[in-house]
């Protein structure tokens, strides 16, 4: 678990309760994020505090300081990190515009964020977390919203969760994070209209967020493939126009790449290979599309959708041309044939 702690002034009492609480649970805990419920970085008191009493509780679990809010306050408040093993700050990409190719657009700033938050850091790691797609709150508001209903989507939520556009957008914020040098991302909730599937009872906004019960969304396979993924290194692969195509390639028994339409509009990509695959020998073992053919099959049957792949030999495809309808994500498992 990657735990976020709230602290008031009343810290020290606030987490000795919660480290009893720690210990009885025995829970399994990577990272907590201290944070202070009165500004908007850390201080180092509660740090300090927080490292005493939890540390042997848990004692592998990094501690990290930085922001809830985004990478501006980070920047004109940085807080003391000398006692920090990592530096934090969240990330979503509507503030002032909401529009699908503004927010695509900025999956580019990303990378500059954690650039500079690197720089600031040193030479501390940057761990991202959350990521989620609208704001989460406002660090500046004097009050909290309360008037919560089923009869209103909560300002924290978007419609476009679970569609195809957050599963590009998804690969695109992967991409310039991970090539940027972020130690750790954490995306969305598990469940519900902010994460990644809905829950098994249903949505809570009924004629607001038309999800099925137990629907995955479409990024939930995004995620599911960087699982899939797990201990490969990221291959160097770029796209000739980053705002219409995002490439990312990983290797781990063989490569295997995550190619999106960032666009509305029908994409044709021409796929070129370094000079280790030859003509002759390369392939792709495997295809997967997720479209708007196949969404309904990956939102209600996740198993076959994932297990619906097809063998295709590239050398048989006229340059080797992929179309991707708007805002699809193919997967390629790259593999080479026999030279026999």
């Amino acid at each position: 678990m990657e735990i976020a702690l709230f602290l008031s002034q009343d810290y020290r009492n606030e987490l000795q309760i919660f480290s009893e609480h720690l210990e009885r649970l025995k829970l399994l805990v990577i990272r907590f994020l201290v944070f202070s419920e009165d500004s908007n970085t850390s201080p180092s008191e509660y740090l300090s505090e927080a490292k005493e009493l939890l540390r042997s509780v848990v004692p592998d679990a990094e501690f990290t300081v930085g922001t809830d809010a985004s990478f501006a306050e980070l920047n004109r408040e940085f807080p003391d990190i000398s006692g920090a093993n990592t530096v934090t700050f969240s990330l979503n990409p509507q503030v002032h515009a909401f529009d699908n190719d503004t927010l695509m657009e900025n999956c580019e700033g990303q990378f500059d964020a954690v650039k500079s938050a690197k720089v600031m850091a040193r030479p501390k790691n940057i761990v991202v977390s959350p990521i989620t797609l609208k704001p989460r709150g406002n660090p500046d508001a004097t009050s909290v919203e309360t008037n919560l209903s089923a009869h209103k989507l909560p300002d924290s939520a978007d419609t476009r969760q679970r569609e195809l556009f957050t599963a590009a957008w998804t690969v695109a914020s992967l991409k310039n994070l991970i090539v940027a040098g972020a130690y750790s991302l954490t995306y969305f909730k598990i469940a519900g209209c902010e994460g990644v599937m809905e829950h098994s009872s249903g949505t809570e906004y009924p004629g607001l967020f038309n999800s099925k019960p137990g629907e995955f969304y479409p990024v939930a396979h995004i995620l599911a493939d960087l699982r899939e993924m797990s201990g490969g290194i990221v291959r160097k692969s770029c796209s000739t126009n980053r705002l219409k195509i995002a490439v990312l390639e990983m290797g781990v028994v063989q490569n295997v790449a995550l190619i999106a339409n960032l666009t509305s509009q029908e994409q044709k990509v021409n796929l070129e290979f370094s000079e280790k695959y030859s003509n002759e020998k390369l392939a792709v073992s495997t295809v997967r599309t997720l479209s708007d053919e196949t969404i309904e099959l990956a939102r209600q049957n996740p198993k076959a959708f994932r297990n619906s792949s097809v063998k295709v030999d590239l050398s048989k495809i006229e340059n080797r041309e992929l179309v991707l309808t708007p805002y699809a994500v193919v997967r390629l498992d790259i593999g080479v044939i026999s030279s026999e």
